[in-house]
């Protein structure tokens, strides 16, 4: 009988579908020696969906404080188990009452806290500074690139070489937590090109401004293809048919780079600043900087420039492949085997 692997994370309106599509990364690499199961509570109906289109079986909690969820959690875990937590809810006093269960913890971590209860950290921001974590003999850090939490179509292209000729397609996906709307800046930036291109929009059901940018459409004469709720096949093969992509630093940016693509990038929320910077560091991307300041005007000059510039492109490309190289997979079978 495998082990036991558990994943605790949520998605909705309010913080969107990062953490649970990069547990759902995780789980996918880690399913071929592990039985993974997940854990949700404060989620959109989506949620459920994706954790069931994946395959793998979901416990739903009721509507409890932290502390009555930790110990209903902690009740379903045995000595030998693993489990994978990742929010910005969860505090050390929830983290205790798991570990007193015996299962081991792994924690998906943006801001480099200190937490000596976890057997694991991972943290896949790009050049990480040296001390960005208090490191603690106990605890296996599972940090940079090479720890990469890509879904499986992501992971295969990840391992081929792209060439790009033309700028003909666009792909531009800002997250179910747009809650700043840059989608819709975006496209009103947009609508300045000087040359006719397929924008190619991808919507999540957690999106807020819905409505906004079908108003929006109504009236721009941009070409634009709208897709909600993609998988990850289909996620994969669209954006393998675009050349460009605007998107933020979030977990789509190492998607964005396992297919290779211009990528005009920046961050809206602080979680997103540190893999920005080591995208930038290691020349992966244009950098906008923050999505909330830059202006439509220069918004339009960083893209107008990119799409001109197809040398420009391609040394981002294989600066990408770089980074990005489709074997963290096997990184996390080793770590995760060890526990």
């Amino acid at each position: 009988m495998n082990k036991r692997i558990f994943f605790r994370a949520d998605a909705s309106t309010k913080v969107g579908l990062g953490h649970l599509t990069r547990c759902l990364a995780l789980a996918s690499m880690l399913r071929e020696k592990f039985d993974c199961s997940f854990i949700l509570k404060d989620s959109a109906e989506i949620a459920f969906n994706l954790v069931q289109e994946n395959k793998f079986s979901c416990i739903k909690l009721n509507d409890i404080a932290l502390m009555e969820e930790a110990r209903e959690v902690a009740k379903m875990l045995h000595a030998g188990d693993v489990i994978v937590i990742d929010g910005y809810q969860f505090t050390e006093e929830y983290f205790k009452v798991i570990k007193a269960s015996g299962a081991a913890l792994a924690l998906i971590d943006d801001f480099a806290k200190d937490f000596p209860q976890a057997n694991v950290i991972i943290n896949h921001a790009v050049d990480l500074p040296v001390n960005a974590f208090e490191k603690r003999e106990n605890t296996q850090y599972c940090l940079g690139e090479k720890y990469a939490m890509l879904r499986p179509p992501f992971l295969k292209m990840a391992k081929q070489q792209r060439q790009i000729s033309k700028v003909e397609n666009v792909f531009i996906c800002f997250g179910g937590a747009d809650y700043f709307n840059v989608t819709l800046k975006t496209l009103q930036a947009l609508e300045g090109i000087n040359h006719p291109l397929m924008l190619h929009l991808v919507l999540a059901s957690t999106f807020p401004f819905t409505t906004e940018i079908q108003q929006f459409l109504k009236s721009t004469a941009l070409k634009v293809k709208v897709y909600y709720n993609l998988n990850a096949e289909e996620m994969a093969a669209l954006m393998g048919q675009c050349e460009i992509a605007i998107a933020p630093t979030s977990g789509l940016s190492y998607e964005i780079c396992a297919v290779g693509m211009g990528y005009l990038g920046g961050y809206y929320i602080d979680n997103q600043i540190g893999i920005h910077n080591g995208f930038l560091k290691r020349n992966c991307l244009v950098s906008v900087g923050d999505f909330t300041k830059v202006s439509s005007a220069e918004l339009l000059e960083y893209f107008q420039h990119l799409a001109g510039d197809v040398a420009k492109i391609n040394q981002l490309l294989a600066a990408q492949r770089k980074v990005v190289d489709g074997h963290s997979d096997q990184n996390f079978l080793k770590v995760f085997s060890s526990l």
